[in-house]
């Protein structure tokens, strides 16, 4: 610090008040400032955080910059603004040697005397302001009083819900507003309300729009995530019934398949079905099966079962041949009728022709050949054999009438 003696210390006061008379400070907020959309926002402000700013403004009272004891009374200008605009400090001061002056600030503002305030900022705020010639210092003090702004309504929801096609989404936002302003909520995009139950075609990502405007018309959105997962829709089968068939049948099975997705699907028949369903019966498989058929679209599975009545075919009864007869006369014939069913079906024998029945004596009048028709019938079918019979003559001695 340069020595001044007597004369030039006079002169410096007289030079002090002329200073301090000439300098003035003047805020002049910057209406270019798109605060909303961050453009040319302020990013070099002091982010200085306070233990008080959640106090009332009447608990709190003076935040305190200044390093001087002095009150609200020795300020020299009073900046109201609210939450959310932009402090542009534009301090003007004159120097009468027509020096460079240099202005430094403390508190939230930065270097360039500019502090952008956000919610939360609300209160009194007293600060110094200093501008030096690179020599002599000049001092000023400001109150700065920032008010609470009217906020939009809160909205609080999860920003991704997950559900499976046919399940309801319920977005479940909880709503409120500070100043306890009514409001009114909307929801656009995909959902025009808070609930929607979903179908099997929506599988899909979607976003919502809930959005919040208060009667002062500040509003406020947010956007859901809706992630809709597939829900597979299980194969469908029909026609599937118990079938009836003879033996020698070509059994082929007339089941259909649908699938409401679309899916490609395979069909797989159980035992004694080939892969293509059909299966071709011989004598032998009479009887009852248990079957199924089943069908599958790579996710689910479906099985169904069905039972299969196949019925003996009715074949004729076996019916021995049967040799020639040869007798003489006076002698009994008797058929042998060796008959049988593969069914196990009745047997009926008939006998028609020269003989009703299988036994006869002959007579000496019945020398000749002969036919027997031989008929063996189940009730349905029937086999029959001409059987021959050969009667021989034999010769009788004269025989006398007594008396002559």
């Amino acid at each position: 610090m340069k020595k001044i003696n007597n004369i030039g210390l006079l002169t410096l006061f007289i030079l002090l008040s002329i200073v301090l008379s000439a300098c003035s400070l003047k805020y002049v907020p910057d209406q270019n400032i798109d605060l909303e959309n961050g453009v040319n926002e302020i990013t070099d402000r002091s982010e200085i955080m306070f233990d008080d700013l959640n106090k009332s403004e009447e608990d709190r009272g003076i935040i305190k910059y200044a390093s001087e004891d002095i009150d609200e009374s020795d300020v020299s200008l009073i900046i109201e603004v609210v939450e959310g605009e932009l402090i542009d400090l534009q301090p003007r001061a004159i120097d009468p040697d027509n020096d460079n002056i240099g202005y430094s600030f403390i508190g939230p503002f930065n270097e360039a005397g500019l502090w952008q305030t956000s919610d939360g900022d609300a209160g009194k705020y007293l600060i110094t302001i200093t501008a030096t010639d690179g020599d002599l210092i000049i001092k000023e003090y400001v109150l700065i009083i920032i008010t609470e702004r009217n906020k939009a309504p809160i909205i609080e929801c999860a920003e991704i819900i997950n559900v499976i096609e046919t399940e309801t989404v319920e977005l479940n936002c909880n709503f409120y507003d500070l100043e306890g302003n009514e409001f009114s909520v909307t929801y656009s995009g995909w959902m025009t309300s808070d609930t929607y139950t979903t179908t099997y075609d929506d599988a899909g990502e979607y976003t919502v729009i809930v959005t919040a405007e208060d009667d002062v018309n500040n509003t406020v959105t947010k956007k859901i995530k809706i992630n809709v997962k597939n829900k597979n829709r299980e194969p469908v089968l029909e026609n599937v019934q118990d079938i009836y068939a003879v033996e020698y049948d070509v059994v082929l099975l007339n089941i259909t398949t649908t699938d409401a997705d679309g899916d490609d699907l395979n069909l797989v028949y159980g035992a004694p079905f080939d892969a293509d369903g059909m299966w071709i019966t011989k004598d032998g498989d009479a009887g009852s099966y248990a079957s199924y058929v089943k069908v599958s679209d790579g996710t689910d599975v479906i099985t169904e079962k069905f039972n299969v009545f196949i019925e003996n075919i009715n074949t004729r009864p076996y019916l021995a041949s049967i040799p020639e007869i040869v007798v003489d006369e006076g002698e009994t014939i008797k058929i042998n009728v060796n008959a049988t069913d593969a069914e196990g079906d009745d047997l009926t024998i008939t006998f028609n022709g020269w003989m009703t029945s299988d036994i006869y004596t002959t007579t000496y009048d019945d020398a000749g050949t002969h036919y027997v028709k031989v008929v063996v019938s189940d009730g349905v079918l029937e086999t029959s054999q001409n059987v021959k019979i050969v009667v021989n003559n034999v010769n009788r001695p004269p025989v006398f009438i007594v008396p002559a």
